[in-house]
């Protein structure tokens, strides 16, 4: 089952995808952070990180250069409020979705790398 890590310091967000995904659950083994710093602590590795871009401390483009170096093949998918937001091209980052963004968005990526 795709490990699925969603990032957000945004606590409102972060329990609106909760509530969203958890109809996904036997699809997708998801955890929910705070924060970076609480991924990089946890004794989990991540198949795929969606991450919000900009957050205190440990920014999502942060975070995805750190796993990006412990997770070969990391899928990472970066949500950010800022319209027309462009990240650098070295993260290689897979997909850029805009806040708000439908849940569907989400599932049709996650479905494309189901094993």
């Amino acid at each position: 089952m795709l490990k699925v890590f969603l990032v957000d310091d945004d606590t409102s967000i972060l329990n609106s995808f909760r509530r969203l995904l958890q109809y996904y659950r036997k699809q997708f083994d998801f955890s929910f952070f705070n924060n970076g710093n609480e991924v990089l602590a946890s004794d989990i590795l991540p198949d795929v990180l969606i991450t919000d871009a900009m957050m205190p401390g440990l920014s999502g483009m942060d975070l995805i250069r750190l796993l990006k170096e412990r997770v070969p093949g990391l899928v990472t998918i970066i949500l950010s409020g800022e319209v027309g937001a462009s990240f650098p091209d070295e993260l290689g980052i897979d997909f850029f979705l805009e806040k708000p963004c439908d849940v569907e968005d989400i599932i049709d990526i996650l479905e494309k790398y189901e094993a």
